[in-house]
């Protein structure tokens, strides 16, 4: 093949390559537009294969794989996309989010609408999703603030009578947790008091059936010390009456003359 020949030959297999690159990703789009994201994902999926990445194409297939509830193959390429030049990064920071949404994983996708806001401070619809995400997870103040916020930017919303009707149902909800919260704490502090009231009077109950039962044992014991006095002295009364019945009571008649006069020596005394 003449080398002018071989030129044009390969000119013309790139310029049909391109074609069908820019067919690939222009048909993704028109079934995407058309509802059926079946048929779109494989296009889009060729046309990651361009030569220059169309960066839509990672929130196409995002979105596709949303529709076929093929929540973690979505949440695969918003993600992939934050890593490529040229992406949206709001967009895919807002759909990862919607996506754990979905999968009820709302910390996550508090954190992702706050990047999708990070990357634009004015995104209405990332602070609307946070506020409903917050909503959820029953952080209502969070909730308010973000909803305000959202018709500060959008005030000519279609749900700014919804908006608003939420926030004053928020608002009042807050006010009836702090009136339960209060009534719960002075409740608290009710039973508390009663406890220690009832602490305090078991405690003086106990006091007094101490002290009641150290006198009651005082008593006893001094009953017994009385019992114990009142016999000894029956007993030593016994002893004295029985000592004065052996007592020698009769008297010896002494008389003045000689022969009443007793003569006694030592041996006649008895020691025993």
């Amino acid at each position: 093949m003449p080398k002018i020949k071989k030129i044009m030959f390969l000119l013309f297999v790139l310029s049909i390559a391109n074609v069908l690159s820019a067919t690939s990703f222009e048909d993704g789009e028109r079934y995407f537009s058309g509802n059926r994201p079946t048929e779109a994902i494989p296009y889009f999926q060729k046309a990651l294969l361009e030569t220059e990445v169309n960066p839509l194409v990672y929130n196409y297939l995002g979105v596709c794989y949303m529709q076929l509830n093929q929540n973690e193959k979505a949440l695969e390429f918003f993600l992939k996309g934050l890593t490529v030049p040229g992406t949206r990064k709001k967009i895919l920071y807002f759909n990862a989010g919607n996506v754990c949404f979905l999968e009820e994983n709302y910390e996550k996708a508090v954190e992702y609408y706050g990047y999708a806001i990070s990357a634009d401070s004015l995104y209405a619809k990332a602070y609307l999703n946070r506020a409903n995400t917050n909503l959820r997870m029953g952080n209502y103040q969070k909730s308010i603030d973000d909803y305000t916020k959202y018709l500060l930017i959008d005030s000519n919303s279609e749900q700014k009578e919804n908006v608003q009707a939420m926030i004053d149902a928020l608002n009042t909800e807050l006010v009836a947790q702090a009136d339960e919260e209060k009534r719960l704490a002075e409740e608290a502090a009710r039973i508390k008091e009663e406890e220690e009231k009832i602490a305090a009077e078991k405690a003086a109950a106990e006091k007094l059936a101490q002290e009641e039962a150290s006198a009651a044992a005082e008593k006893a014991a001094q009953l017994e010390a009385e019992k114990a006095k009142a016999e000894a002295a029956r007993r030593k009364k016994l002893l004295e009456e029985v000592a004065a019945e052996l007592q020698q009571t009769e008297s010896t008649n002494l008389t003045a003359g000689s022969e009443g006069i007793i003569e006694y020596n030592d041996e006649d005394a008895e020691l025993d």
